[in-house]
């Protein structure tokens, strides 16, 4: 929730008398300039309300926060303005915010410019920074400071400057490819990954209200001549420099300077993922993939890193040290990732599930423990039930959002149920707030569960299944799961985009839709060195193989009015990019992801998924017990061992 101050203009006065400052402001005298609007006080605080809170939702994952911290500042936390911020934690939340302007200035960031040299024009185009504050889960308080780029989508592009991220897939691949080869990891992270990056062409930025005042705190001699007062407000125009986020080429600017360095030091940008960057040194492979300004480097001799580490000094590092970290287990990307196991690699997020369950509601933390993800009545939705009210409409879709993001990360196996809950966020019913509630009490109830993955080196197997009509709207539901040995290395559940007239077609067309993702990966995956090889696609259902194999040669009246382009899979059959397998229903893995199965398939299948053995459940709970003590978030736990 975005915190709104009425009574902002009264605020910045008591900074400016002293107050809550040194009284080495003196504003006396600053120029006060008029600038005439046909709109309304109220119509601007409401445009400006609007699209600061936009902005933020957009922009706060490029900040410098761990994505488990962001995430739970999206739904847990609260976040504060600079001003709000100031008066809760008074000096510290001074020092917090004082820290946040010294960086900026101190990374030469904000240029001087002449306000009677400004055209109201290039007033109008200034972009406002914006500074929040939050309180992290190290007890820290920390402040960054963005512009608020929306002035800028009136006329620019967004697709001229977009920059690109990894695909998570992609990432779990080269960690499965680590632990294989047994390569040695370091992630680093780079400081001030934009405000190093210098800004290609000219923007002007508006410092107001309590910023302008830090700023000028922060240097008087150089800002306070600047300081100037619209419409009762202080601002201070600054040129930008640098590649301030917010601005909407920032992101797109660093990642061109981080990718000319890797050209030049000899690295090769993987095709099918610009975030992927390889080597050969020493007759062993060194891959850099990196998420912003988070890397992961892997390379058979340690010595090699701590050399690029070092490249990547003389470079970001100049002002404030990048943070490394080596071993067998990182935090990176809001997950833990452990290395420990010889050819395996184990993913977790422990300590972002327990802060979901310590946040969640009175109602959904009691109750029977659940030991499948989704009851069998997963897919039928009734109109005679009662509609949430607001309150709890607003917790269910907040509670399903945090849920979403572990789906796609280290529970796969809860990815039918959460896909099905994002459906129902609009309109949520009593009905649906009970499946929620099932979900909660099963990750509770399988909290210690982790993701491991092993990459074998051998085949990459494909499974994709479709559930005929299983939706109220009478569409399909598809499931596709690629393993390399043990594990889920792609995992997807979701809604078909048209109804089918039958079970055939409802396979021809979950095939159609999840192939090319499996192609893309198979082209990743040789790009990055692996050999070329037919993947093996397994189908239960005969007469789907039929069409596949044979394409429209195969069709009868039934079939005749399917789209060419689900015939993909027909392609990719006679290039031998995939091969055709038969597999019995019951060993079907992707059926998982397809249908809310019940008992000891639902076990068998969720283990198989997850890459875990009913064996080790008990090592896996102690690894549990290890991760939140370390968070010091272990308690009430009393049912973990029962």
């Amino acid at each position: 929730m975005l915190l709104i101050y009425d009574d902002e203009d009264e605020y910045d006065q008591k900074l400016a008398n002293g107050d809550y400052y040194s009284n080495q402001y003196f504003t006396e005298n600053v120029q006060q300039t008029v600038h005439e609007c046909d709109k309304s006080d109220d119509n601007i605080n409401l445009i400006k309300v609007k699209n600061e809170y936009q902005h933020f939702v957009e922009t706060m994952k490029w900040l410098d926060f761990e994505q488990g911290d962001l995430t739970a500042m999206m739904f847990a936390t609260k976040q504060m303005s600079i001003q709000e911020g100031m008066r809760k934690y008074k000096d510290e939340g001074k020092e917090s915010a004082m820290k946040e302007i010294m960086n900026l200035t101190g990374n030469d960031c904000f240029g001087e410019i002449d306000y009677d040299k400004i055209s109201q024009n290039d007033k109008d185009k200034a972009l406002p920074i914006l500074m929040f504050m939050v309180l992290k889960r190290n007890g820290l308080l920390k402040t960054r400071g963005c512009a608020n780029g929306s002035v800028q989508r009136l006329y620019t592009n967004k697709a001229d400057v977009s920059s690109p991220t990894p695909d998570f897939y992609a990432f779990k691949f080269i960690a499965a490819v680590i632990a294989r080869e047994g390569r040695d990891v370091a992630t680093v992270d780079l400081p001030g990954f934009f405000l190093q990056t210098d800004q290609d062409e000219k923007i002007l930025l508006k410092v107001t209200g309590a910023v302008a005042l830090l700023l000028v705190e922060s240097d008087p001699a150089k800002w306070r001549k600047h300081l100037k007062k619209e419409r009762g407000k202080y601002v201070i125009y600054v040129l930008c420099k640098k590649a301030i986020y917010g601005t909407m080429n920032a992101a797109l600017l660093a990642y061109k300077k981080l990718a000319k360095l890797f050209r030049e030091w000899g690295f090769k940008m993987n095709p099918y993922d610009p975030c992927v960057w390889n080597k050969m040194v020493n007759g062993k492979q060194l891959t850099i993939i990196f998420h912003i300004d988070d890397l992961m480097m892997s390379h058979k001799n340690p010595n090699i890193l701590t050399l690029y580490i070092r490249k990547l000094e003389k470079e970001y590092a100049r002002r404030d040290p990048l943070t490394v970290m080596r071993g067998k287990v990182h935090e990176y990307l809001g997950m833990t990732v452990d290395f420990r196991v010889k050819l395996q690699v184990t993913f977790t997020q422990y300590d972002y599930l327990k802060k979901l369950f310590n946040g969640l509601p009175e109602d959904m933390k009691s109750g029977a423990l659940k030991h499948t993800a989704a009851p069998e009545y997963l897919f039928k939705t009734t109109d005679d039930t009662c509609l949430l009210n607001e309150a709890k409409k607003e917790e269910f879709h907040n509670i399903t959002a945090k849920s979403l993001w572990v789906s796609q990360r280290t529970r796969p196996d809860t990815q039918l149920a959460v896909g099905f809950c994002c459906t129902r966020v609009k309109e949520p019913t009593e009905h649906d707030w009970k499946k929620l509630k099932h979900l909660m009490r099963y990750l509770w109830t399988t909290r210690y569960l982790p993701l491991i993955i092993i990459n074998d080196g051998k085949d990459t197997i494909i499974y994709i299944d479709g559930a005929h009509a299983v939706h109220n709207d009478c569409k399909g539901h598809s499931g596709l799961f690629v393993t390399q040995g043990k594990g889920a290395m792609i995992n997807v559940s979701k809604k078909l985009g048209l109804v089918t007239n039958s079970s055939t077609e409802t396979e021809i067309v979950s095939t159609g839709e999840r192939l090319p993702k499996c192609t893309w990966f198979r082209y990743f995956r040789i790009a990055q060195g692996e050999p070329i090889k037919e993947d093996m696609l397994m189908q239960d259902n005969m007469s789907t193989m039929l069409l596949q194999k044979n394409g429209h040669f195969s069709v009868g009246k039934g079939s005749k009015h399917i789209l060419i382009r689900y015939f993909f899979a027909t392609d990719k059959i006679e290039k031998k990019e995939i091969r055709l397998i038969y597999c019995p229903t019951d060993k079907m893995i992707a059926d998982y992801s397809t249908k809310p199965l019940q008992g000891a398939k639902f076990v068998e299948f969720r283990d198989l998924m997850l890459g875990i053995n009913a064996c080790d459940y008990e090592e896996y709970k102690r690894q549990y017990v290890a991760i939140l003590k370390q968070y010091d978030l272990y308690e009430n736990e009393e049912d973990l061992f029962g």
